[in-house]
């Protein structure tokens, strides 16, 4: 269970998901706001002992989805329906974190919180084909997530015209 010790110094490190900074994201929403769970090259380091590589992208999983159902529990807490009506909760996976797939072989997943007005464009984005991405596919699998997220992509251009690839994990329930 060191883990979980690593995930608590992890949480205190990483000031985004902190309480505070949750309810500021929830309380002023901005329209599209990913928040990584690492944002330091070098803070995934410890759980490279404790578990095998393999198992990484399962556990980073895991920890996001635990993370953004607490985010969910405190906005019904501090937002009224209406607010939070206008909220919008995914997990996403932005090429932005090929670096640490190309020095450990596993990916690093996003909290996503934006408005509901951008659910529908979402869902409307290309249905990902899981076998091409064996990692997520045999991390929702080892989960029991398979049929709880509906896997999309998007690509596109930025304004410096490098594109951009990203999956977004689209709760079915919701």
């Amino acid at each position: 269970m060191d883990y979980l010790k690593l995930l608590n110094t992890l949480a205190k490190k990483e000031k985004s998901y902190q309480e505070d900074n949750i309810i500021d994201l929830l309380t002023y929403p901005v329209e599209f706001e990913e928040i990584p769970l690492i944002t330091r090259v070098g803070r995934e380091t410890p759980f490279l002992g404790l578990l095998p590589k393999e198992n990484l992208n399962s556990f980073f999983l895991n920890a996001a989805i635990f993370y953004l159902n607490n985010i969910k529990i405190t906005a019904r807490k501090i937002l009224n329906e209406k607010e939070l009506n206008n909220l919008f909760f995914c997990i996403t996976y932005p090429d932005a974190n090929q670096r640490l797939f190309d020095l450990y072989n596993f990916y690093i997943p996003n909290l996503c919180i934006t408005k509901m007005k951008y659910k529908e464009s979402f869902e409307n984005q290309t249905l990902l084909n899981l076998d091409k991405t064996p990692w997520l596919k045999n991390s929702l699998i080892e989960l029991g997530y398979k049929n709880t997220f509906k896997p999309v992509y998007s690509r596109f251009n930025d304004d410096f015209e490098d594109e951009i690839f990203r999956i977004f994990l689209l709760n079915t329930s919701t």
